[in-house]
């Protein structure tokens, strides 16, 4: 005949194991404690010198000089690589003029004429005011001289930006008066300052190009200097209709 079960039911099971439990820790409190506290002290101990071996840097974010100078670097790694395709990007010139719906195109056959003359009048009067009412070659110079009086490239990159929003113009009008007009439209004035824009516009892209071709960006301010030694140059010898090369 088998023993009788000691416990019946799993309440009583576990009654009888917690009891067991305080029995064992009664008698080994001592033990136990030192056990616990020994691993305790191990554990703290290697995580405060994992903390202080952390270099201070990685929990640190960069500085603004450090963010700078990695965005130069991705910058001139990223030219290295597309240095073709920037530079074509740069020189190329305008393939094609885009069409526009401007007033001109819609004005009737016997006041196109009129038409054209006052707005060709804006447009030259509009570029000479965005020269500062300088010629082109004083007002290239009087941005460079203010680059490196200040070092701020912006304003050359908006005067830039501004002239060839200007040339587009001047290409939309050209557009509308062909349209209008057709293929007789008195037109040498507005093409003359299409070309006079088209090539200040090169001597912005080719000081772009110094700056980007520049290594390391402290010797930005010398090529400028040169860039303006030239323009002074071309100013004097009235070499006006001259392409010119900046980096040669």
């Amino acid at each position: 005949m088998p023993r009788p079960r000691k416990y019946t039911t799993k309440e009583e099971e576990n009654a009888a194991s917690a009891e067991r439990s305080k029995r064992y820790y009664a008698n080994n409190k001592e033990s136990i404690c030192t056990s616990r506290r020994s691993k305790y002290s191990q554990a703290k101990a290697k995580k405060d010198h994992s903390i202080a071996t952390l270099p201070i840097a990685s929990t640190l974010p960069p500085s603004e000089e450090e963010t700078k100078a990695k965005n130069r670097e991705k910058s001139r790694r990223y030219y290295a690589k597309n240095k073709s395709e920037i530079q074509g990007k740069h020189r190329a010139g305008r393939a094609t003029i885009r069409h526009s719906n401007s007033l001109v195109g819609r004005l009737r056959p016997e006041i196109s004429y009129a038409a054209w003359e006052n707005r060709n009048a804006q447009l030259i009067a509009q570029f000479q005011d965005k020269c500062g009412g300088l010629t082109p070659l004083s007002f290239l110079q009087s941005l460079v001289e203010e680059y490196l009086r200040d070092g701020n490239w912006s304003t050359i990159e908006a005067a830039r930006s501004s002239l060839d929003s200007h040339l587009t113009a001047v290409e939309e009008f050209v557009q509308s008066i062909l349209n209008a007009m057709g293929v007789g439209a008195p037109l040498q004035e507005t093409m003359a300052l299409s070309a006079q824009i088209s090539q200040v516009l090169r001597y912005f892209n080719d000081m772009e190009i110094v700056r980007l071709e520049c290594d390391p960006p402290s010797e930005l301010p010398q090529e400028m200097n040169n860039v303006l030694n030239k323009l002074k140059e071309l100013e004097e010898n009235d070499l006006r209709s001259q392409k010119w090369d900046f980096r040669k």
